[in-house]
């Protein structure tokens, strides 16, 4: 018997789409109704209640202001929003800030012009901290962030526990007593601002293990690797905040004939589609 889920599939769309165009409760386009309708016949998927139309009503803005657009997984993120925004008859209405204090200023006048219904800030945290709050609209808005931003905000912050995830990365990876690499994300604070390495160095050293940062720029992990790995102790595993960063530590590896997870483990924060396709598959 063929599921929700297998629609989904089918039809390239989300199941929360395929929900949606079953209830009739929210805009969906004709397109994507139409694949949705089409994999059910095909699948000869059925259900209880009879399809409705889908009614179309005045759908309300919301502001997705994003940190850094070109990231995967903001990608992935914006993709799961949009799901949720849609259910509740709001359209998405993105800006990328891109970590710049003058699109920041210029976002405060085009919620105005757009009369936009409410805000979510994703990522943001550096920004949201310098900016002057007082001066920005009376919104409904909600912060999603990997880390508290740190100063206080006027917004709801739902926060992931970054710190926390470096120290399960250290006990996931194998660290007692040798040499571990970590590198971050493009743009990462310094060492001291970075709790997640914070985090994970302090558990590595527990376990009489010693870390090692990289840069994530590219151009500096290739000219620092090398003699890491060519020296009288070579590193055991590795944990990479971003994905892009797991797959070109990847390609240098093989480079240098070490084999992947068999010489050195790699551990990767984040979960993209890209991690799948790294050969081997990212863990």
């Amino acid at each position: 018997m063929s599921t929700m889920k297998d629609v989904a599939r089918v039809a390239g769309v989300s199941i929360a789409t395929v929900s949606r165009v079953l209830a009739g409760t929210a805009a969906v386009t004709d397109s994507t109704q139409k694949k949705v309708l089409a994999a059910m016949e095909e699948l000869q998927y059925r259900t209880a209640a009879p399809v409705r139309p889908v009614i179309r009503k005045e759908s309300q803005l919301t502001a997705v202001c994003m940190e850094n657009l070109t990231s995967p997984y903001y990608i992935d993120l914006l993709r799961g929003v949009e799901d949720v925004l849609s259910i509740s008859n709001c359209s998405p209405l993105l800006f990328n800030l891109d970590n710049d204090d003058r699109a920041f200023a210029e976002l405060t006048q085009a919620l105005l012009s757009f009369r936009v219904a409410s805000v979510l800030f994703i990522g943001c945290g550096d920004i949201l901290s310098r900016a002057d709050l007082e001066q920005f609209p009376e919104l409904p808005a909600v912060i999603l962030a990997e880390n508290t931003p740190s100063a206080p905000m006027p917004f709801p912050v739902v926060a992931c526990d970054a710190a926390a995830s470096g120290a399960l990365a250290a006990e996931t990876l194998p660290t007692a007593g040798g040499t571990v690499l970590y590198i971050p994300s493009v743009g990462c604070t310094a060492p001291e601002e970075d709790p997640v390495f914070q985090e994970f160095e302090r558990a590595v050293a527990a376990q009489n293990g010693m870390t090692v940062r990289l840069s994530a720029e590219i151009r500096q992990l290739r000219e620092q690797l090398p003699g890491l790995l060519r020296g009288t102790e070579c590193p055991r595993a590795a944990f990479v905040q971003d994905n892009e960063t797991a797959v070109e530590l990847l390609h240098l590896l093989r480079r240098e004939e070490l084999r992947v997870p068999e010489d050195i483990e790699i551990l990767c924060q984040q979960n993209t589609k890209l991690a799948k396709l790294a050969d081997p598959a990212l863990s």
